[in-house]
């Protein structure tokens, strides 16, 4: 479905794009894509937002989130702000 959208996406540029990276989330799908479209040399850059997203994600999955938050903020003093 990625693969599909992008291929769609570059037939209606006009010349051939000559991509040298690619920011995106960290969806594998996405990557596997663009890896796929413009080859393995093109530079794939995550999003730090998102890879910070996913990382709480694990930590609340794992059951951990609220320990972790709770040592984070009395490590950074915001706990008494």
């Amino acid at each position: 479905m990625v693969l599909h959208g992008l291929e769609k996406l570059i037939s209606f540029i006009p010349v051939e794009p000559c991509v040298e990276q690619f920011v995106s989330d960290f969806e594998a799908a996405v990557w596997k894509a663009v890896r796929k479209t413009f080859g393995r040399r093109i530079k794939m850059i995550g999003c730090v937002f998102h890879w910070s997203q996913a990382v709480w994600r694990r930590l609340v999955d794992l059951g951990i989130g609220p320990a972790y938050r709770k040592k984070v903020l009395k490590r950074t003093n915001f706990a008494d702000a």
